[in-house]
């Protein structure tokens, strides 16, 4: 589970979170799914029990600081207000039910004061001790209430320990969250823009913003397609925070496999989407939204756009670049990328052109998303310095 899907489970906006607003989130789900307000009938029970393990990692993983990375403070009253609507509770207030139950039949016991009250029973047979009635009912009830606690436990256990596979709403296997940002529709001669979005990363990929590229530094990034090399000049003089990003996630393999998923031939083709554009399960209705699960700072624009520019894809919002990029295609295209002037230039093509044509020229599904049906994707990408 990443950030975004932690935050659409507990139904909370983008942005920083206080604490007081975090913990009433967590407890708002778990009382939605309560066994209270869903039911008693086993399924139910497995259901509840499955959501609230969901809601507290989901918790856990917000329970940091974005910015700060602090722990989160929790005053006695919030973990009491926590330990009311979780599971593991519930077998335990069933315990002290039970109990509250026999101390109230050795009361009533008390009060008899040892006298001993019985009636005639219609057959004629002897006297029968209401007392020991009593204590009967309140053992029954006692076994009925552990039994259930006994249920309780047993199936959070199962949970845990991997019981179901899948959802247990449907049977099926787990699916990832869909990011709640989405690419807008975007005209042909609009800037390419990138949806924020997160991915499993490998191990050595960074999980934050990495460090700028030195200033006055050059790489050589080789673009390696089925359709042959694109190879890009980068400048860290161009944009010192996109190129240094750049050449971290190329030097992790963070590009192979991910497809160019959008063409607009004339303008621009975009790709970089590790998140739901790796070949081969390309999402066709979530690509171009996805991400490294971080974004990076803006760097400023200090060149002009035209044919060969390579440069960062974002969305409209600040800070929003992440992995993807375009590659600019015709000079006709600088009017409409210089009106927004935010998309970071990391340098231009040097070799390879006519492959960047060729894949521009693939089927795409017209505007306004221009998705490659038949997209073509980077078998590898390798940096080389001087």
């Amino acid at each position: 589970m990443d950030e975004q899907q932690a935050r659409k489970l507990l139904g909370i906006d983008d942005g920083l979170v206080s604490p007081p607003d975090l913990r009433q989130a967590r407890n708002n789900a778990l009382k939605a799914h309560h066994p209270d307000k869903v039911g008693s009938d086993p399924a139910a029970v497995r259901r509840s029990t499955y959501w609230a393990a969901q809601i507290n990692a989901a918790y856990q993983l917000l329970e940091v600081r974005a910015d700060s990375r602090e722990p989160l403070d929790q005053s006695s009253a919030d973990r009491d207000e926590a330990e009311r609507y979780s599971f593991a509770a519930a077998a335990r207030r069933a315990q002290e039910r039970a109990a509250a139950h026999e101390r109230a039949a050795a009361h009533e016991r008390a009060d008899a004061g040892g006298e001993e009250r019985s009636s005639a029973r219609s057959d004629g047979s002897a006297p029968r001790d209401q007392a020991q009635a009593h204590r009967w009912i309140a053992s029954r009830r006692s076994l009925i209430v552990l039994a259930g606690a006994a249920l309780v436990v047993a199936a959070t256990w199962w949970y845990s320990a991997g019981g179901l596979s899948g959802d247990p709403r449907t049977g099926l296997p787990p699916v990832a969250a869909q990011s709640t940002q989405t690419s807008p529709a975007t005209p042909t001669r609009t800037p390419p823009e990138e949806a924020r979005g997160t991915q499993a990363l490998a191990p050595a990929c960074p999980k934050s913003a990495p460090t700028h590229a030195a200033a006055g530094s050059t790489a050589t990034a080789t673009i390696e397609t089925p359709k042959g090399p694109i190879v890009v000049r980068l400048e860290a003089d161009l944009g010192p925070a996109a190129v240094g990003n750049f050449i971290a996630l190329a030097g992790c393999g963070y590009y192979n496999g991910v497809v160019f998923h959008r063409l607009v031939p004339g303008f621009v083709v975009q790709g970089g989407d590790g998140a739901y554009g790796r070949s081969p399960n390309v999402d066709p209705a979530k690509v171009g939204t996805g991400g490294p699960g971080y974004t990076i700072d803006d760097d400023p624009v200090t060149a002009q756009y035209g044919r060969g520019v390579f440069a960062m894809a974002r969305t409209t919002k600040p800070h929003s670049e992440g992995s993807q990029f375009f590659i600019v295609l015709d000079d006709a295209a600088r009017p409409s990328l210089a009106d927004a002037n935010t998309y970071a230039i990391m340098g231009h093509v040097t070799s390879g052109m006519d492959v960047v044509d060729a894949i521009a020229a693939m089927p795409n599904s017209g505007q306004p998303t221009n998705t490659a049906i038949d997209p073509v994707q980077m078998t590898s990408v390798t940096i080389a310095t001087p």
